[in-house]
């Protein structure tokens, strides 16, 4: 089975130049892996400069046997210690769902990161899959992917629902669009609306958004 490798890194505002040539020198390296089938690079669109590397591989054996030397994560602590605002965000996750329209190139992106324990991650699937059906009928939508897993450790962007010990997973949403208007067309679509109310009831919905390198 496929394995979606998803790493979130913030970095320190104001060294944005000095930042992109080696976050892609890191994905480089993770992209160039023996078992890697695709990979994206995005940069956010917020004041915190944070990047999001994406990396698909064949399977959890070929990802094992890259090792540290094509893991972004690492790479990112090893190489870039000083340009990082806080540890790198690393999901390791499966496909759940898939869209893609053929005749439109993507630009921007939006993920949105559910953070909920395990035993609502069916209903949220079920939600999701519900309303997008629709959503890629009547709204405008390039690319998109639904996909769960677990994250290695806490960070900023995703933190638990609740503060016991119970574990929590996460259902990862990638959407994206070939320009900012049809993102804002999405997101202001009543079906839009009513997902993002469910899923925020079921768990913490935090949402990013990015530009595509």
């Amino acid at each position: 089975m496929e394995l979606l490798v998803a790493t979130l890194t913030s970095l320190q505002a104001g060294k944005d130049i000095d930042s992109i040539a080696r976050i892609r020198l890191v994905f480089d390296t993770a992209r160039n892996a023996p078992g890697v089938i695709s990979s994206n690079l995005y940069q956010g669109r917020g004041k915190q400069p944070y990047y999001l590397l994406l990396t698909t591989w064949d399977d959890e054996t070929s990802w094992k046997s890259a090792g540290e030397r094509h893991n972004p994560q690492f790479l990112l602590r090893s190489s870039m210690a000083d340009l990082l605002a806080g540890p790198p965000q690393q999901w390791y996750m499966h496909y759940l769902w898939g869209y893609s329209r053929a005749t439109r190139q993507p630009g921007f992106a939006t993920v949105h990161l559910l953070t909920l324990p395990p035993q609502q991650l069916k209903r949220a699937n079920q939600e999701c899959l519900r309303y997008l059906h629709q959503l890629t009928l009547q709204a405008p939508l390039t690319f998109a992917f639904l996909a769960y897993g677990v994250s290695d450790g806490p960070s900023q962007f995703t933190q638990p629902t609740s503060t016991s010990n119970e574990p929590q997973t996460t259902l990862f949403g990638l959407f994206s669009w070939s320009s900012p208007e049809e993102s804002e067309a999405f997101f202001q679509h009543p079906h839009t609306q009513a997902l993002g109310n469910i899923l925020q009831s079921l768990g913490k919905l935090h949402t990013l958004s990015f530009e595509i390198l």
